[in-house]
This record gives C-alpha cells, structure tokens and sequence, in this order.
C-alpha cells in the first residue's frame, strides 16, 4: 500500500469546495454587496376571487399581510376594493362548491406597499423574492389565507 500524504493540492480543493458551498449559502447577500441594490417601497397590486366578504373586511387599510411559506411580514395593505362575484356557484380550495348569494363573496382587489427593489427590469422582495405579473401568491392574516393573482408591480409613487 502507498503511503497517503495530504498534500497542497488536497488543501486547494477543499478550500475551493468550501467557497463554493460559503457561496451557495450567502448569495443574496453578496448579490446586494456587489450590485448595491437599493431598497424602496413597491406596491404589487393583487386580486383573489372569490374571497368571503367577512374575511375581506379584515385585509383593510393598514393591515398586515405575510406569506403562507415562511409566515415573515409580505407588506402592508394599502388599499382594498371589492366587486361582486357574478358566477352561480363557487368552488372553494377544499373542493367544496355553494351557491354565490349564499356565500357572501366578492372578488378583492388589494394594493399592498412592500419593501423590496428593482434589478433588471424585475421587482424583488427585500428577501430576494420575485414578484412577477401572473405570478401566486399565498398571503394570510390571523383570520384568513388566500392566493392571490399579481396584477401589476410598480415603484410605489410615495418612496
């Protein structure tokens, strides 16, 4: 048997492994140290429908919404609107349907003021989250939770 002896290149490989993996794990903080992204307040427009009136009452001005994945704040509510639902019957999540003029629904517009920044014609959370048109996303409060369409992302007009 050979005598095994560690030896500079064993050590350049290791060191290389160990930057790569420092990398992987601290990317969102090199990415904003090495391109300077500056955080502001976007407003992300988003709609559900349909959304039980009694719940839309609670996503009013000045609430707080956080996201379903990792329950961290998602932003502040800044406006909501609400249209009636016109279809005859509704099917719920858990795949339960009922009548609209017994469910008391509406379809709900919000616009929620987020802190996050823009990079390359994209917006992000200040998390590093995108924030796409078309795009899902699951946000509750301590009454309810529901999944929103992103209508529109733009640099809110107050920052």
């Amino acid at each position: 048997m050979k005598n095994k002896k560690f030896n500079l290149f064993d050590l350049i490989i290791i060191i290389l492994i160990l930057g790569i993996a420092a990398g992987m794990i601290f990317r969102n903080q090199i990415k904003n140290a090495v391109f300077g992204t500056e955080i502001t307040t976007v407003s992300v427009t988003v709609k559900c429908d349909p959304v039980l009136k009694t719940a839309y009452k609670t996503m009013t001005e000045g609430s707080e919404l956080y996201l379903k994945s990792n329950s961290k704040l998602f932003g502040t509510v800044k406006s909501a609107s609400a249209e009636p639902v016109f279809d005859e019957e509704i099917t719920f999540g858990d795949g339960k349907t009922m009548p609209v003029e017994n469910a008391y629904c509406c379809a709900a517009t919000l616009v929620i003021s987020v802190e996050g920044y823009e990079s390359d014609g994209v917006f992000y959370t200040k998390d590093g989250m995108k924030l796409l048109v078309k795009g899902a996303l699951t946000l509750e409060n301590e009454y309810s939770c529901y999944t929103f369409t992103i209508e529109k992302v733009e640099i809110a007009e107050n920052s």
